[in-house]
């Protein structure tokens, strides 16, 4: 067993690998002693304690602190503290100035506040429910890593203005959930509005899930080849500004992904109807190729799930493959399956699939 652990790249490893408290924490630490003079390539712990002692606080810290001196590559860490209704486990800051890191991925951490930061190869970023010293602590981070490619973050923890600076980033994902889970109970997440400033020139990829968003704005969007939005703006004049200049910003997106509610919510805000929310000149879609589209099949909609079907088919010329999800209502669908078939398509290469 001793032999194996010093042949091992690294450790991946779970609280429901080792049941026992003590075999976990003494498999941890043999697992750093006898590679104490070996790189690290990986280091993923999900850590079954509660956090709840100041031996506990020490002991994940000299684990870290460690698994950095050995210039580990991919750092994975997971705290089950806030299981237990006890705080987040806070992070070494020797955290920031891990030259050797490509990947960080924490959840449900606490980050001490940034004094200087100096990760030059990481180029993955995910956090998620990771709480932060400073409000701006994450801005400063996200723009301290001249490399990063792919940048995702999933918040419990909300702060006012979430502002992305990047100039290396090609992905990035933000996800808000709807409730909390706290010591297996479920709470509401508080109502507190998100402004999100993202300025990253190289993005190809951007999703945004967050229904207490403020506002909304993305510089530079020439770049971006697919996105995935799903957010639930605020009313009012600088909302449909802001709702016009990110629809007109996406034009050119080869692959787009809408939230009915997103649909909804910026069809109220500019006062027009669903199915011409991109009505305009017919060179408005011209590089859309694939349309997946999922909606309810309620009686009031058919009509409009028509209409909005038919906006596509025939105004997207290079359209190839046009997918519409509906509901597991079979006598609705039966009836409006023809009906979507039948309607003329300016893409002779178009296919009509019904889910």
């Amino acid at each position: 067993m001793e032999k194996s652990l010093e042949t091992v790249p690294g450790l991946d490893l779970s609280g429901e690998d080792i049941e026992m408290y003590y075999q976990y924490v003494r498999f941890v630490d043999r697992f750093l002693r006898f590679n104490r003079n070996y790189q690290i390539e990986y280091f993923k712990l999900s850590y079954p304690g509660d956090g709840s002692s100041e031996r506990e606080v020490d002991l994940l810290k000299r684990w870290i602190d460690t698994v950095i001196q050995l210039k580990v590559k991919d750092l994975d860490f997971f705290d089950y503290s806030w299981e237990w209704g006890f705080d987040n486990f806070q992070l070494p800051s020797t955290i920031y100035i891990c030259e050797s890191l490509v990947s960080l991925k924490l959840s449900t951490v606490t980050l001490p506040s940034v004094k200087s930061v100096s990760l030059p190869f990481l180029r993955v970023l995910k956090l998620g429910a990771v709480k932060f010293a400073d409000h701006l602590d994450l801005e400063t981070l996200i723009s301290g890593c001249t490399a990063l490619e792919t940048l995702a973050i999933r918040f419990f923890d909300r702060v006012q203005v979430l502002q992305v600076s990047s100039q290396s980033l090609l992905s990035f994902t933000h996800v808000a959930p709807k409730l909390v889970f706290t010591h297996a109970v479920r709470k509401p997440l508080a109502e507190k509005d998100l402004s999100i400033v993202i300025d990253a020139p190289r993005l190809e990829y951007l999703k945004l899930s967050d229904h207490q968003t403020a506002s909304f704005i993305i510089k530079n969007p020439g770049s971006l080849v697919a996105v995935d939005i799903d957010i639930n703006l605020s009313s009012g004049f600088d909302s449909r500004n802001m709702i016009r200049d990110f629809l007109v910003g996406i034009s050119s997106v080869k692959n787009r992904t809408i939230s009915s509610i997103t649909l909804k919510k910026s069809t109220e805000e500019l006062g027009i109807k669903e199915s011409s929310m991109f009505s305009g000149p017919q060179d408005f879609l011209p590089s859309l190729e694939y349309v997946e589209m999922k909606m309810p099949l309620k009686k009031g909609l058919l009509l409009e799930i028509r209409m909005l079907v038919g906006y596509f088919l025939e105004k997207a010329t290079i359209l190839k493959k046009l997918t519409l999800c509906l509901d597991d209502y079979r006598k609705r669908k039966e009836s409006l399956i023809p009906r979507i078939l039948a309607i003329p398509r300016i893409s002779t290469s178009c296919e009509v699939v019904v889910l």
